[in-house]
This record gives structure tokens, sequence and C-alpha cells, in this order.
């Protein structure tokens, strides 16, 4: 069974989030939580992570950010910026997520 684990996921610029710099860097296996007052950042992160998963549904005004994680045992880093996911696998440039 394929397994994906999000370690870190670091927001430049998203639709929605006023301020700019927005990170998450010590996410753990399993179940995170992310809580805290309106206007901080939870739905941006939430949408952040389903661009990692599905980019071709990210739009508006040119989102940028980063994640790392670990796909079946391997380290995956995607980095997205003006519309454009670019994928790296154990550090080399790889086609996106199976």
């Amino acid at each position: 069974m394929d397994r994906l684990d999000l370690t870190a996921l670091t927001v430049r610029s998203f639709y929605g989030h006023p301020q700019p710099g927005l990170a998450a860097l010590e996410l753990g296996p399993g179940v995170n939580v992310v809580y805290g007052p309106n206007g901080q950042g939870k739905t941006t992160l939430a949408r952040a992570i389903h661009g990692v998963l599905w980019p071709e549904t990210v739009s508006g005004a040119r989102p940028s950010y980063t994640a790392a994680f670990h796909f079946d045992g391997d380290p995956w880093r995607v980095e997205f910026d003006a519309g454009v996911a670019r994928y790296h696998r154990a550090a080399a440039p790889a086609d996106r997520l199976p």
C-alpha cells in the first residue's frame, strides 16, 4: 500500500492568506493537528497540501509553496511556483507522484 508522510510545508504566497510566509516545518508521521485563531493560515495550509497532491487544481494569484514528504519510503520534494510544479525524488528531478 502506498503511503505518503508530509514532513514539511512552506508557503511563500497563497490566495486567501494576506501575509507572506507560513510554515509547518516539523510534521510527524500519522495525524498532525493544526489549530489556532481565525486568520492564522490553517485553511491556507490545507489548500497548499491539496495543491501538492493535485497541482492541476491550483489556481488564483500565483501561489508559491514547497513541500517535503516521504512516499513509499522515498524522500520527495515539490516546489510549486507560477503555476508550475517541480518534483524531486531522492534529490533527482522526477515526474509527479504516481
